[in-house]
Formats: structure tokens, sequence, C-alpha cells
């Protein structure tokens, strides 16, 4: 039996904490519809998150929900800078609005350059004035080192300091994050 119907279910992001807390919510409220559903029906009504018959439709509500915090909590922090860069230069500063984390190593890390010639770079990465890691660029190769993993809470300063002068066009870095 397939069960079609439309549910209206009003969530405003503004109202929950967390991500987590607001999927939690539409995902429960979806579990109970899926509930009425099934009562008083006297055919078993399959409900399945991954294509897959489910026999209980929370078991597929909290999959559901697994799935959808794994895939929004991380995201791209991308950087850009332009016109070259002097000793002690912030290349880019990020303001915290909401924590996160960055995995030791930064893994997923990518970067690229575009100069008239091959560059040479040290970017000292600092928390609130501390250094934490750094990212090193010898002839357009990139090299992100981050000792362990850090979490940054709201109202924290993430900044990218030139640690020697270079000349290029424009050198773009991108680090995961994952929402803490």
């Amino acid at each position: 039996m397939l069960v079609t119907k439309n549910y209206d279910f009003p969530l405003q992001w503004d109202e929950y904490v967390t991500d987590r807390e607001l999927l939690e919510e539409a995902l429960t409220r979806i579990d109970a519809a899926i509930k009425q559903v099934q009562i008083g029906s006297s055919e078993a009504v399959n409900v399945g998150f991954d294509n897959t018959d489910a026999g209980d439709p929370a078991e597929n509500v909290q999959e559901a929900l697994d799935s959808l915090f794994a895939s929004s909590s991380r995201f791209e922090l991308a950087l850009n800078a332009t016109g070259g860069a002097n000793l002690d230069d912030p290349l880019w500063v990020y303001s915290v609005s909401r924590d996160f984390m960055i995995e030791a190593g930064m893994p997923g890390a990518t970067g690229s350059v575009i100069s008239p010639t091959p560059i040479t770079l040290d970017i000292d990465v600092q928390l609130n004035g501390a250094s934490i890691g750094s990212i090193a660029i010898l002839d357009n190769v990139f090299t992100f080192t981050l000792a362990s993993n850090v979490l940054f809470l709201r109202d924290d300063q993430l900044a990218f300091i030139a640690v020697n002068a270079s000349s290029f066009r424009s050198v773009s870095v991108t680090i995961i994050a994952e929402r803490a």
C-alpha cells in the first residue's frame, strides 16, 4: 500500500538553538504523522527512508535524522586573498558566529594559487591571537597543519597571518569545518 499525503509542519529556524533540535522536531512530527496513518489501517504501511521496507517508522526517523544531521553539519570556510602579502599581513580574518570544529590536520582542505611564477608563502593560523596551526605553500603546493581538533566558539576570531612576504595575484583556501 502506498500512502501519499502532504503535511504542513511550519518550523522557524530561530526557535531552535541548534540545527539538530530543528531536525529532531521536524522528524518527530513526521514520525507522529506516520503512526497516525498506520492506526486504523488494515494493511501494513512500510515507510522507508533509504528505499527499503521498514517495520518501525521510528527507526527510519532516527536514520533520517542521523543522515540529515551528518550532511548538514559540515560546511566550508572559503577564503581568498588578492594582490600579494607583506610580512605579518592578515590575509583572512573570520569572526565566528556559530560554534564549529576543525579536525586535526585539516582533512579535506585545499588551496590554489594564481601567480605568474610559483610562490612560497607561510601562513600562521591563529585563534584569538594564539597560533594553532599553519598553512605552507611551497611552489604552489599546500601543506595544512593543525596538531589537534580545535573548537571555535561564537565571537572567537580565526585569523590567517602571512609569516613572509610573497607576490601573487590570488591565493584561495577552502577548509572543512563541522558545526559543534
